[in-house]
C-alpha cells in the first residue's frame, strides 16, 4: 500500500478532524501515514489547541493522533522554513512533531505516496 502524505494548513476544528482521521485511518489498516503540518495548523500543534472531541461527542484531532501514534505508522513533522514563519526555532521544534523534514525530502516522497492537503 502506498503510505499517506497529508499537508495540513486549516486550523478549522472539522479539517483538523479531517486530516486526524485520515491519518488513523491509514494507520488502522496498515499503510503509514505522515502529517505535514504548517501555517496555522501548526501553530495549533504547537499551542496544544487541536480539540479532544469532535461532533456529536466523536474523538476529536488531538484523540485521533494519540490514538495513531499509539498503533504506530504515524510520523508528524514540519518544514523548517514553516517553522520560522510561524516565529518557531526548527533546532527545538515542539514536542507533538517527530521531527523536522526539508521540503526537498517531502517532494521526493510525493512520487511513492498519495497526498492530500487540508
Amino acid at each position: 500500500m502506498r503510505p499517506l502524505l497529508l499537508f495540513v494548513h486549516s486550523a478549522d476544528d472539522g479539517r483538523l478532524r479531517s486530516a486526524a482521521a485520515l491519518a488513523a485511518g491509514a494507520v488502522a489498516t496498515g499503510r503509514e501515514a505522515t502529517l505535514v503540518w504548517e501555517g496555522p495548523a501548526l501553530r495549533r500543534l504547537a499551542a496544544g489547541e487541536l480539540p479532544e472531541l469532535g461532533p456529536a461527542g466523536l474523538p476529536g484531532a488531538a484523540a485521533l493522533l494519540r490514538e495513531s501514534a499509539r498503533l504506530g505508522g504515524l510520523r508528524q513533522v514540519a518544514c523548517p522554513t514553516a517553522l520560522v514563519a510561524e516565529g518557531l526555532d526548527p533546532a527545538a521544534p515542539p514536542a507533538a512533531l517527530d521531527g523536522v523534514e526539508a521540503i526537498a525530502s517531502l517532494l521526493e516522497r510525493l512520487d511513492r505516496s498519495s497526498a492530500l492537503y487540508l
